[in-house]
């Protein structure tokens, strides 16, 4: 096999092999893919694989769409081997597999249900469940949601065509089997589809039966690994109404956070707080009622002093939404003692919350909300992943040492409101203290939240319009864009608005924890004119540096 994969050899053996198995008679294409079969798990292979994956792609549908049942086994051998490449699986995941895999999945459903698209898990033998739940492991490889040029997940058109065929609905079914591996796998799978097309969680909201199973896992923090991947669908659902209503009739909406154990995931918790917040803005019936549950209220203390990131910064925004009404806070300072109150008010006040809402009742016990922080659990990953010691020496030899004073800007530098004293921009201040660094966001609470934590005499704060440096006062020696591409949604305006501020000789240096999404990042800086300068490896996070 490693000989099959060298020299001159595989140059011309292995894109023939691939070239037959699309196009050949059926023997010689079965034979061909028996023989793809046995090297496909191979790195040697990913190359051919990726060069001629048209051929490829060709020939694993024609086996998936065979009457046969040796060629679909062949094709899911294939498929199961080179899960290891999302080199392959990108360009695999698309209408032409989908209807492959659609196609064995509903033959493999309907052979076992009298050629009806149901599922019945007791139809099936153990072996049997455990193959369905391979075939599904197989098509979670094939939903990578790594987005495209045209913004759209690379596996859009694959997920679109496995609704089309109804497949999901089959998925949904499983979810229900008995046989743990098959149910781990279908929850998995949908997940994984919303992830590259969020509408489809939309089918949730509308279907009784599906929000029935749904409902059963995102509420059972005894497993802990599936609720979090259900409380995924739970965020993007969390303002729609049709979901509210579906809810409340499995259980009293303010009661949902009772449910919260200590294994529950943040993520559910996340999801729990948004749902709260959004019903409470739009019902005011519904937030005088959460505001005389003394339970509830201590379930939001007691989970803002548990928790961390984005689940603290959502309980958070809950507890204030409450305790900003008279009643709450009346509530919640009667049932406790005064050190407790006292305890609990001088906590708040290191998340930027003013001492005085004690005496006002705690309507101005905290600062506006801000929304859409959803990168604070990825920033705040990456600052605590981070060698900012060996980032800093680097930073260092990319400004020019001659001049008076090198300018820093760093995007979004508040963003991740539960940073605290370990904002990016004051760590690089530290290290770098001939620089200057300014600390650019889009909200004003924001840019004022870091004017507060930030000490340094070389930080500087400055309010931008949105998704630009424009008012920036100074042109950049480096402009730093660390954590928070996920959250961007118009990078050419970005990069263009960068340039405009950028000096002669300056860097836009682009940090990400995520391989992938550096790579979306390269892929935008490349398009909006920019040439890459550096890869450089600094422990932590994937670095690129590009020159303008």
């Amino acid at each position: 096999r490693e000989h099959f994969l060298e020299g001159s050899v595989a140059d011309v053996m292995l894109p023939t092999t691939l070239a037959m198995f699309a196009k050949a008679s059926e023997s010689l294409s079965e034979k061909c893919g028996a023989v793809i079969m046995r090297i496909a798990h191979m790195k040697k292979f990913v190359n051919f694989a990726v060069q001629h994956y048209q051929h490829f792609t060709r020939g694993l549908v024609r086996c998936c769409m065979s009457s046969e049942g040796w060629p679909k086994a062949i094709a899911l051998a294939i498929l199961q081997k080179v899960q290891h490449s999302k080199a392959i699986l990108a360009m695999l995941s698309g209408r032409d597999l989908g209807l492959g895999i659609s196609n064995i999945l509903q033959e493999a459903v309907s052979s076992q249900s009298q050629g009806e698209q149901m599922f019945v898990s007791a139809a099936y033998n153990t072996e049997q469940l455990e193959q369905l739940g391979d075939i599904l492991d197989i098509c979670t490889s094939l939903c990578i949601p790594r987005r495209s040029p045209s913004g759209q997940s690379v596996s859009k058109e694959f997920v679109t065509e496995l609704s089309d065929k109804g497949v999901w609905a089959i998925v949904v079914m499983m979810i229900e089997s008995h046989s743990h591996k098959l149910k781990g796998a279908a929850i998995t799978l949908f997940v994984s589809a919303c992830k590259c097309m969020p509408e489809l969680s939309f089918s949730v909201a509308k279907d009784k039966d599906a929000f029935q199973t749904f409902f059963d896992i995102f509420t059972n923090s005894a497993d802990p690994k599936r609720q979090e991947e259900v409380s995924y669908v739970a965020n993007i659902l969390s303002n729609v109404p049709e979901f509210h209503h579906f809810i409340s009739t499995r259980c009293p909406l303010g009661n949902l956070l009772k449910i919260v154990q200590g294994q529950t995931s943040d993520l559910a918790v996340v999801a729990l707080c948004r749902i709260l917040l959004c019903v409470s803005k739009n019902d005011e019936e519904f937030r005088d009622k959460l505001c005389s549950d003394i339970d509830l209220l201590r379930i939001l203390v007691e989970l803002w002093y548990g928790r961390k990131a984005t689940a603290k910064f959502y309980v958070l925004q809950l507890l204030q939404l409450l305790l900003s009404e008279e009643k709450a806070s009346k509530l919640l300072t009667e049932s406790a003692s005064e050190g407790q109150v006292v305890a609990l008010v001088e906590d708040l006040a290191k998340h930027k919350v003013m001492a005085e809402a004690y005496e006002t009742g705690g309507a101005s016990l905290f600062s506006p909300p801000v929304e859409n922080d959803m990168i604070v659990m990825e920033k705040s990953r990456l600052v605590d992943q981070l060698d900012i010691e060996k980032l800093c020496v680097y930073l260092g030899t990319l400004v020019r040492p001659g001049d008076e004073e090198n300018i820093v800007v760093e995007l979004c530098a508040a963003s991740g409101r539960m940073l605290g004293s370990r904002h990016l921009c004051a760590q690089i201040a530290q290290k770098m203290q001939r620089s200057s660094i300014y600390a650019v966001d889009w909200v004003k609470s924001l840019v004022d939240q870091v004017a507060s934590q930030t000490s340094r005499e070389n930080v500087y704060t400055v309010l931008c319009d949105y998704e630009t440096v424009d008012q920036l006062p100074v042109s950049a020696n480096l402009t730093l864009i660390a954590g928070v591409w996920q959250s961007l949604e118009d990078p050419p305006q970005l990069f263009q608005s960068i340039r405009s501020k950028l000096r002669v000789d300056g860097k836009v240096v682009l940090m990400e924890r995520d391989k992938e999404c550096l790579e979306d990042a390269k892929h935008w800086a490349k398009k909006s004119g920019f040439t890459m300068f550096a890869e450089p490896t600094v422990p932590g996070c994937s670095v690129c540096v590009f020159s303008p």
